[in-house]
């Protein structure tokens, strides 16, 4: 979700990958080789800003029906959600009104690009069974958004792969944590890290998981399932939880 303010975007000063775009060209532009296709030197928010606020007024003079934000190559699910740039685009969408899905692939795709055809075929099944509201002809309720995870799968075995509907929950597949030396953590010792503290993750396989956590994200992931959990606007509480605020701070907040 990072952004950087005021910062003028200039010119690049390395290659972007794929050949998207060349050092020397400018920061912001389009991408030769695609129809309709751009890229932008910055965060993945500020990508989707430029899209908001400069593409779709030149185009269709109006927002987008939906942003759809990547599929990403490794999940968002756990704390990661709150640190991820996939699920920060389409809060962004969100807050200007418009319907986002996020969609996070397994990590295991970054280095299989064959798998890509199969990602972008599980994320148009999903996207077919949008219905615009009779009245509205919005794709999505106000303020609500959809984040998709994706599991591992393997050449030929997307359409296989169950649907399930998932919550956030609190079961993480792979919890962050930092190290006092990452040379004797077993992930950081995997990639040859130096005796230096950082940050590493404690990579799970055990698959046994609490009653109370079935429907959890990761659980739903870690199984081999499509995790689809419905998300909010920012950090919004329940009425509950707002009364409950109400009530126990009530001379604070003059109520």
């Amino acid at each position: 979700m990072s952004l950087t303010y005021l910062r003028p975007l200039t010119t690049l000063q390395s290659d972007c990958r794929n050949g998207a775009a060349r050092a020397g060209d400018p920061a912001v532009g389009s991408i030769a080789s695609m129809d309709n296709a751009y890229y932008v030197d910055g965060t993945p928010a500020m990508a989707t800003l430029h899209g908001l606020d400069v593409l779709a007024p030149r185009y269709w003079g109006a927002l987008p029906d939906l942003v759809l934000s990547g599929p990403n190559e490794g999940a968002n699910v756990g704390p990661l959600v709150s640190m991820s740039g996939t699920v920060s685009n389409s809060q962004i969408a969100l807050f200007r009104g418009v319907p986002a899905v996020a969609i996070s692939a397994h990590m295991s795709t970054e280095k299989q690009p064959e798998l890509a055809p199969e990602v972008a075929g599980l994320t148009m099944t999903f996207l077919a069974q949008l219905k615009a509201d009779p009245q509205s002809g919005a794709l999505l309720p106000p303020g609500v958004g959809i984040n998709i995870n994706y599991p591992e799968f393997a050449l030929g075995e997307s359409a296989a792969l169950e649907w399930g509907y998932s919550v956030y929950g609190s079961y993480d597949p792979a919890p962050i944590m930092f190290v006092a030396d990452l040379s004797q953590d077993p992930l950081g010792a995997r990639y040859g890290m130096p005796a230096y503290p950082g940050i590493t993750a404690d990579v799970r396989r055990d698959t046994s998981f609490p009653e109370a956590q079935q429907d959890d994200m990761g659980v739903l992931t870690s199984t081999g399932r499509i995790a689809v959990t419905a998300m909010q606007l920012g950090y919004e509480a329940t009425p509950p939880v707002r009364q409950w605020l109400r009530l126990n701070f009530r001379e604070l907040l003059g109520e």
